[in-house]
């Protein structure tokens, strides 16, 4: 299991499990982009290249998955996968892996933005919590 949805009023909670912050990042990508979306057998359609320094991991978080939002918005490419790498200096570098919208959908979670409410990134417990504006 890569993640599970946890109970929260309002707003879109989400556990997402890693022993590094490499598995919590690429599993954050997924789980969000699947609470937008489920796809039984998405096709990779969309290759991006990313790379994002801050100054620490909540921040490295917060606005990789706000890019990933983004790109949703503004190309119709949900990216549900990714091959990150995290490094000890605050930084991420690695593909997004997506496809393109079709026309119809049907949307599970309208997320407006991941949020620092309630963050928590602990690898050494195998996890991190995640609150989403929806």
């Amino acid at each position: 299991m890569r993640y599970r949805l946890l109970k929260d009023t309002g707003d879109l909670k989400i556990k997402v499990y890693g022993r590094t912050y490499t598995e919590i990042f690429n599993n954050a990508v997924y789980a969000m982009s699947m609470s937008i979306i489920k796809f039984h057998n998405p096709k990779i359609e969309v290759e991006k290249n990313i790379e994002l320094h801050t100054n620490n991991y909540e921040s490295l978080l917060i606005n990789l998955l706000n890019d990933v939002l983004f790109y949703f918005e503004t190309q119709d490419t949900l990216f549900f996968n990714s091959k990150l790498n995290v490094d000890d200096f605050y930084g991420v570098t690695g593909k997004l892996l997506g496809m393109h919208i079709p026309e119809k959908v049907n949307y599970e979670y309208i997320i407006k933005a991941a949020t620092y409410h309630d963050l928590e990134i602990m690898p050494d417990k195998n996890h991190a919590i995640i609150v989403f504006d929806i």
